[in-house]
């Protein structure tokens, strides 16, 4: 079984191209800190595994600073405190470099 089903089911919230609630992306990120509080190794091998694609919606949603946020506290994953050190640095590095290119997109537009 997917020992992340609830917090993919959560995650759920930013996997749109809809403008998000901003009231409700409070209450989102304050779940998702408050997760990150208490699993935060967790947490950041879930969202740089190669097949996780969730950060990237955070990044499409970082007008909301509910959302961005979130997004700093999963960019600051470091390497050792995480766990990080387990993957492939270019697979991390690859979903950074991505984040950052949506980010200047959002900037642009």
């Amino acid at each position: 079984d997917n020992d992340f089903e609830l917090l993919e089911y959560i995650l759920e919230f930013v996997n749109t191209n809809n403008e998000l609630n901003l009231v409700l992306a409070g209450y989102f990120s304050k779940l998702i800190t408050s997760l990150f509080n208490t699993k935060k190794k967790d947490l950041c091998m879930f969202f740089f595994r190669e097949d996780n694609n969730h950060i990237l919606n955070f990044a499409r949603h970082s007008y909301s600073k509910s959302i961005a946020d979130v997004l700093l506290s999963i960019l600051r994953c470091d390497n050792m405190n995480s766990g990080l050190n387990r993957f492939n640095p270019e697979i991390v590095w690859g979903k950074k470099t991505k984040i950052l290119s949506i980010l200047v997109e959002n900037l642009n537009s």
